[in-house]
Formats: C-alpha cells, structure tokens, sequence
C-alpha cells in the first residue's frame, strides 16, 4: 500500500547530520587540545634545556669590526647556545680599542668577549697590564680577532664560560683561522689579509720537529719533578666517537665527566692550577687541528671553569692522539719554565692513534726532549681493552710518567687519582 501524507510538515533534522557535527566538534577539540599539548611540551623541553633561565652575553667589539661582529654573533644566537644551563644570547656593544683596554685595566664592567680593531696592539697592551686570554690561541672570522677574558678583571664565572663558549664557536665557524696569541701580539700574522692561512700557521708550529728547535743551555734536571705542593695539572680529554658507547645506563663520556670534574676542583682546593685540552679529529669546516685548548694553563684556573666545560664536551670523530698530547705537552712545559709549580699533564684515552700529522716514533722523541728541557710529568689513562697500551707506555714513559688503566669508566676514579697525585 502506498505511504500517504498526514498533512504535517516534517521538521526533523537528519541523523546523518547530528553524527556530522558530533565528529566536527571532536575533530576541533583534538586539533585544539594537540596544540596546546604541543606548547606545554616545547615550554617543558625549553625549561628543561634552561633551566637557569635566558643569559645576555655582551660581545665588546670595535667601530671597525662592528660588521664582522655582528654576523658572527648573529651565527651564535641562530645556534642556540646553552652554557651553564643557560640559553646564551650574545649582543654587540661597540667599544674603541683604548677605551676597552683602560675599562679592563681598571676592572670596570669588563666583557668576557672582546673583538678589537686592532689586534696586535690589543695583545700586547693585555700583556703590559697582566690581562690574561683563556687560551694561548685567537680565533680569527672574516678579520675579526676574538679575544675570550676567562675570569679575569672579575668576570664572572656564567659570562667567563659564555665567552669561551663564544670563542670556541667562532673557532669551529667556516673559514675560521686559529692563530698564536704570540703571533697576533708581535704582528707577524695579518688579521685583514684573508688570503693567510693561519690554522695551517698553528698546526705547523704545533707539530714542528723538535730537532729544528734550539736546544735551551739551561734545561731543567728531567728526575727534578716533584708532586708534592700545588701543582698546575693539565688535563687532555679524548672526545672521540667511542667516547659514546654505553656503559651501564651512560655513556664513556658522561661517566668521566664527575670523576674529572671532582679531580680540578681537588686540585684547586690545594692550591693548583687547572688546564682542559680535548681532542679527537677535525670534524667541522675550516678547522684542521683537531685539538682544542679550552682552559689555557695561563688563565690559573681553580677547576671552576674547567670543570664546567668538561660537563659541556660533547664526543665525535676519531683518535689523533700523537698530535694532540704533543701540542698539550709543549704547552704544559712552556708554562712550566716560568711557573713555581710542578707541571703533570694528565691524558685520558679509550682508543688506539688512528690519524693526525705524527706518528708515535716522532712524538716519543719530541716528548723526551721537551720532558728534557722541563721536568713535566705525563701520566696516561686508559679506558677499556681497545687501547693500543704499548704505545701509551712510551708516551707515558717519554713524559716520565705511567699508564694507569680501568677495565670500563665507571671504574676511572682510581686510575685518575693515580694519575693526578701519584
């Protein structure tokens, strides 16, 4: 039978349609909720990588360098630094040469980052006035020499690391050069000629044979080292890709990282001086040394600094130990000639030599004439059974010292306590 209309008007709205807006409310509120389950994790993923909170670095540079300066600096910000639990934001201020120098000769509001117009007589004018840099070497960026304080002329300890933070990015920047303080200071090296390669500079002075320096009439007795008193300990870190494996529920490096950091500070408690060296091979563009003095033994360090940069190294590359500890080593008995502490240098490896510019026959021999010249203590710290030991022991031996070994890192404790006051 057929249907037949009642005469009244339907006004029912659809199933289909209620079902519609039902999932079109839901499909809004996942998308709302999303967001801002997605915000609340950027905050905390930002927090947790900040804790501290937002840090201004102030980059003092010249007039003449403001260009230079501040597309460096706009590279660093780009990079999201974080120092100290920091986020490192960096700002130019531009200061003359000879007003930044007077203002660090007085103490006044000194900046630990310093890019001045003329970086020789920069140099020597620190020098004059007993203005330490935390390293020996400069990094060089489009002719702009930067100069990192440390924690002189009282910089504080968060602008002090955020400077060599700074430093130690310009140096990895592209095109960077790496140049001698000593060869910035006496004008042999030109900042504005581009066309001079100063990291090949470095690495050539680093590594220079030993037999083609002179020999010095007044060379300290080699068994005249002596551990006792405060000493100026300079530590060589290997941050090389194995440094990444696991061990228990950490990586090597994360491991060593308190045992290290308990060592400088021990060693400042009784007066010492601490010097940090890491290595492993040149991962970035432009870089061809694959050291990094981080902490210079000249800044006289306590193990304040140090140690914060050593929770910061990160690990990658491979193992050009030979060059590393012999660049180290020259350094650590430079200082030592004109120091009244005893010098040791500490070097902590996991893995045998696998590149570099020396091999181990040249490095032993250049080790024991500067061992020679000025009683420096090397002591070796292996880790793991993948090290060459043999080839440690002449090291070791060369620089009058011993190989202490731990069979993993979370058993380094002793071995570099051994190392350190033995």
């Amino acid at each position: 039978m057929g249907r037949h209309a009642n005469g009244t008007k339907n006004y029912r709205i659809a199933g289909w349609i209620w079902f519609a807006l039902i999932a079109l409310v839901l499909v809004v509120a996942l998308i709302i909720g999303w967001g801002a389950l997605r915000q609340s994790n950027e905050a905390s993923t930002d927090q947790k990588q900040c804790p501290e909170g937002d840090y201004s670095l102030n980059v003092w540079a010249a007039p003449e360098r403001g260009e230079a300066a501040q597309q460096l600096v706009d590279k660093y910000n780009e990079s999201g630094q974080v120092v100290n639990d920091h986020c490192v934001k960096a700002e130019v201020s531009q200061v003359a040469d000879q007003e930044a120098l007077d203002k660090a000769k007085s103490s006044d509001g000194v900046s630990s980052v310093w890019i001045p117009a003329s970086p020789s007589t920069v140099a020597k004018g620190m020098a004059d006035a007993g203005i330490n840099t935390n390293g020996k070497d400069v990094p060089v960026v489009d002719g702009a020499a930067v100069f990192a304080l440390g924690n002189d002329r009282g910089i504080d300890e968060q602008a002090a690391r955020s400077g060599n933070d700074f430093a130690s990015f310009a140096a990895d920047s592209e095109g960077a050069q790496v140049v001698p303080l000593d060869q910035v200071a006496d004008g042999s090296f030109d900042v504005d000629a581009t066309s001079n390669d100063t990291t090949e500079t470095q690495s050539s002075a680093g590594n220079q044979s030993e037999a083609e320096k002179p020999a010095d009439d007044n060379a300290a007795d080699a068994d005249g080292a002596t551990t006792s008193g405060p000493a100026a300990v300079t530590f060589v870190v290997d941050t090389s890709g194995s440094m990444g494996l696991y061990e228990g529920d950490y990586t090597r490096m994360d491991n060593i990282r308190g045992p290290i950091s308990d060592a400088m500070r021990g060693i400042g408690e009784r007066g010492g001086i601490v010097s940090l060296w890491n290595y492993s091979s040149p991962i970035n563009p432009g870089v061809s040394v694959p050291y990094r003095d981080n902490v210079d033994i000249s800044v006289g360090d306590d193990g304040t600094m140090a140690s914060g940069i050593v929770n910061q190294l990160g690990f990658g590359g491979a193992t050009y130990t030979y060059e590393s500890v012999l660049a180290a080593y020259r350094a650590a008995v430079a200082n030592a000639s004109g120091s009244d502490k005893p010098g040791r240098l500490v070097l902590i490896t996991d893995g045998p030599n696998d590149g570099g510019s020396i091999g181990l026959e040249s490095a032993v021999a250049a080790i024991e004439k500067l061992h020679g010249e000025q009683a420096v203590l090397l002591e070796v710290v292996t880790i793991g059974e993948n090290v060459d030991t043999e080839a440690m022991q002449q090291i070791a031996q060369a620089g009058g010292g011993n190989v202490h070994h731990a069979a993993d890192s979370l058993g380094i404790t002793e071995p570099l306590r051994e190392a350190v006051e033995g």
